[in-house]
């Protein structure tokens, strides 16, 4: 697939000398505050503007980051007009607010109407199909809008186009991620309920895979593989979810013919709390907005309400049915009230397979991050990701204008080399499989 060529992704990117603006909506949220905290340390000439609906909580952080050209607006991402006074001006807009199935639409449409540049870390289905049909728009204004610009997805996509580009044609692409809850840490102000709003909407319901070319419509987070890490993960059962990369790769990647975006949480007990609390949901025994506060109880070490008690107890006990846990395992964590106050050790899982020198070929790569792990908590993992795109997006190394993701966006070879700063002990490196071998075969 031929792509343009690396442009100014900003409009307002060659303004001579003036100080470049960029505005991180939802920038006092936990993803937004590590953005603001790794720019302002490597780019202390830039003028950054922390958008939130938290005034206040924007301004604490503000005036942590050292620069004095940091401040700190109040925001309603739903107010047009009020984003488009504070989207006005900037170089780029970085939307850090989730759930991005809700906010990226309006940011984006503030940014075309102010051309301003755009970058989000979205990382579900909806907001990313729906980010697409703005791409004509995009092109005609001269912006370049670059989503899903993360760790997974963001960093992990890049990875898999390292893979592709190994290939003479790419057929199949598995991709699967695992992660927990991120305790508190002395010091810092949780956010969390965009987050929950995230993982609830992935694993409720409907959602697509792609399959035979085409997308198709299955029970989101019930059809479950395993996954083989390198320790301290092990082997840990991941579920087919509604992840970004099933909008954009079918565009990246012409001939792909079969592509499948998993995840899982660790304790693997938590799989069960949002598979049970997102049946009442589908079922109408749970409130949406009641849904939501329970796991965030659950996960802050407290109670929830009896129904949805009832309900979580129903996920895992069907968890135990199936023996993707041990009754050892469930009441742990329900006397424990709550996930571990440690970090929690992710990982990261990409498969490509395709044609080689004509014959049939798989790539994988597999590796663990956070935690004890690699390079830390996972809301500096991913805000860490996001950094090296901003850096990129100013040094002109975005390809544009238009909406794009991550695989279509910055060359795989620099981008990597800059990523292995930010996931230290972690190598990236490619193996090659037997195709159709068990997942993380690669693993000694």
């Amino acid at each position: 697939m031929s792509c343009p060529s690396a442009a100014d992704s900003s409009p307002r990117a060659r303004e001579g000398n003036a100080m470049q603006r960029i505005t991180i909506v939802g920038g006092a949220g936990d993803m937004g505050r590590v953005i603001v905290r790794n720019l302002a340390a490597a780019h202390p000439e830039l003028e950054l503007v922390l958008a939130d609906r938290d005034q206040a909580k924007a301004e604490r952080v503000a005036a942590t980051v050292g620069i004095r050209s940091a401040r700190a607006v109040g925001v309603d991402v739903f107010d047009p007009g009020r984003l488009r006074e504070v989207v006005r001006g900037s170089t780029l807009v970085v939307n850090a607010a989730g759930p991005f199935f809700r906010t990226g639409p309006p940011v984006l449409e503030a940014c075309l109407d102010e051309r301003a540049g755009y970058l989000d870390i979205g990382d579900d289905f909806e907001a990313a199909d729906r980010l697409l049909a703005f791409d004509r728009a995009a092109r005609a204004a001269g912006i370049t809008a670059l989503q899903c610009a993360g760790l997974t997805p963001g960093l992990w996509n890049v990875v898999v186009r390292s893979l592709a580009d190994r290939l003479e044609c790419v057929e199949r692409i598995a991709l699967a991620w695992v992660t927990g809850s991120t305790p508190k840490r002395p010091g810092v102000e949780r956010g969390g309920r965009a987050v929950i709003e995230h993982m609830l909407h992935e694993t409720t319901g409907m959602t697509v895979t792609f399959d035979n070319g085409r997308r198709r419509a299955i029970p989101a987070f019930r059809r479950a593989e395993i996954v083989r890490f390198p320790a301290p993960l092990g082997a840990v059962r991941v579920y087919d979810l509604g992840h970004a990369e099933l909008a954009t790769f079918p565009r990246s990647f012409p001939g792909l013919r079969v592509m499948r975006s998993l995840g899982g949480l660790t304790p693997p007990v938590l799989n069960g709390v949002f598979q049970g609390i997102g049946a009442a949901v589908v079922a109408g025994r749970l409130e949406w907005d009641e849904a939501v506060d329970a796991i965030l109880a659950l996960d802050d070490g407290g109670t929830a309400a009896p129904r949805a008690l009832r309900a979580v107890l129903r996920g895992v006990a069907m968890q135990c049915f199936r023996r993707e846990v041990s009754l050892r395992d469930a009441f742990a964590l329900l006397r424990a009230g709550g996930p571990s106050s440690a970090d929690p050790t992710g990982g990261l899982f990409a498969r490509v397979e395709g044609l080689r020198d004509g014959r049939p070929c798989a790539l994988e790569v597999v590796e663990v991050a956070g935690g004890g792990a690699a390079g830390g908590a996972m809301d500096d993992l991913t805000g860490g990701a996001a950094t090296l795109f901003v850096d990129a997006f100013l040094g002109a190394e975005v390809r544009g204008p238009g909406v794009v993701a991550p695989e279509q966006a910055v060359a795989p070879e620099s981008f990597l080399a800059r990523a292995g700063t930010l996931m230290t002990g972690v190598s990236l490196a490619p193996r090659e499989v037997t195709p159709g071998s068990a997942w993380g075969s690669s693993v000694a």
